[in-house]
C-alpha cells in the first residue's frame, strides 16, 4: 500500500474564514513543521539540519533528551526504512539520546504497516495539525490592546528558551537549545510580561507553500504563575495580526490535545493529525560529549 499523497495539486481556499482546505493541506502543514526542525537546528552551537529527499531532521546536541527540538519529518513514508539506520547513526554520533519522527496521519493511511517498533520507535502521541485563515481582519479587544508585550525586542532568544524550559521541565536543555537567533530565517519572537518578567512566549516563522505566504506558530508557553490570564490568547492574537500585515494568508501550528480547544476558540481548525514516534537510545550507545 502506498502512503504517499499528492501534495502539489491544490492550495488553501481564501474564500471564507472557515479554514477550509483543499487536498494540498498536508503539504502546507508539512512545510510549517519543517520550519520547526530548521528553527531548532539553527538556534544553538553544533546544531545542524539533515535534508534528503525522504526526511528532514533537526540535530540539536544542546538538548539531547528533547524530542521536540530533535525532530525528524518523514517526506516519503513508502521509502522511510532505509533512512532509519543512517538517521540513528547521525543522532547517536551527535550525542543525542531521544529524538522524534513525525508522520502525517491523513486519508486513512495505514501507518501501522510501517512497523517502526523493530527500529526502536514507539508512538507517543497524535498531535492535531491546525490552521486558521488570515484573509479577513483579526478581531482584537481592549484587553489585547492593553497587553504588555514586545516582539523582537532583543537579538537574544533567551526568553523563548527559558520559558519553555520552565513549562516543560527540560532541565535547562531547551534554554540551551534556543539560544541563538537562526540566520536567514524570517523569525519573530513575542514576549508577554507579568510582574515585570517574560511570562508568555511564542515564535512565528513566515514561509511559502503552494505559492502563498504562511505563518507557522511555535513554542507557545506560559509560566504557571501567569496562567489563566489569557496571555497566550492575547499574544497569539497580536502575532496573527502582525502576520496578516506582512501578507500571510494562513497560520499553521501543531497543538497538544489540551491546547486544541484553546486554538479552536481563536479560529483554528484541525486538518489532520501527526503521529509522533520517539526513539530512545540505550545508555552507553551515544557518541558526542
Amino acid at each position: 500500500m502506498s502512503l504517499r499523497r499528492d501534495l502539489d495539486t491544490a492550495a488553501y481556499s481564501d474564500e471564507t474564514n472557515s479554514g477550509a482546505w483543499a487536498p494540498g493541506a498536508m503539504r502546507v502543514q508539512r512545510s510549517g513543521l519543517l520550519h520547526l526542525a530548521r528553527l531548532g537546528a539553527g538556534a544553538s552551537a553544533a546544531s545542524m539540519i539533515l535534508e534528503t529527499p525522504k526526511i528532514v531532521a533537526g540535530i540539536v546536541p544542546a538538548a539531547p533528551h528533547q524530542p521536540f527540538v530533535n525532530v525528524t519529518v518523514a517526506l516519503d513514508p513508502d521509502n522511510l526504512k532505509d533512512q532509519l539506520g543512517p538517521l540513528r547513526d547521525t543522532y547517536r554520533n551527535a550525542g543525542i539520546a531521544t529524538w522524534s519522527l513525525w508522520l502525517q496521519d491523513m486519508d486513512g493511511a495505514d501507518l501501522e504497516c510501517l512497523e517502526l517498533e523493530p527500529y526502536g520507535y514507539q508512538q507517543i502521541v497524535c498531535l492535531p495539525s491546525m490552521s486558521r485563515s488570515l484573509v479577513h481582519p483579526i478581531s482584537t479587544t481592549r484587553e489585547d490592546n492593553d497587553l504588555d508585550y514586545d516582539v523582537d525586542g532583543s537579538d537574544s532568544m533567551d526568553d523563548l528558551g527559558a520559558v519553555n524550559d520552565t513549562v516543560y521541565g527540560a532541565g535547562g536543555e531547551l534554554a540551551r537549545a534556543l539560544a541563538v537567533r537562526p540566520q536567514g530565517l524570517p523569525l519573530h519572537i513575542y514576549r508577554a510580561y507579568h510582574a515585570g518578567a517574560a511570562a508568555c512566549v511564542l515564535a512565528t516563522v513566515d514561509y511559502e507553500a503552494s505559492r502563498q505566504r504562511r505563518c507557522g506558530v511555535y513554542f507557545v508557553a506560559t509560566v504557571p504563575a501567569a496562567r489563566n490570564r489569557g496571555l497566550a490568547t492575547r499574544l497569539l492574537t497580536v502575532a496573527l495580526r502582525d502576520a496578516r500585515s506582512r501578507g500571510c494568508i494562513v497560520s499553521t501550528l501543531q497543538a497538544t490535545r489540551a491546547g486544541e480547544p484553546v486554538y479552536a476558540a481563536l479560529g483554528y481548525r484541525t486538518e489532520f493529525n501527526f503521529r509522533v514516534y520517539t526513539h530512545v537510545e540505550p545508555a552507553g550507545t551515544r557518541g558526542g560529549t
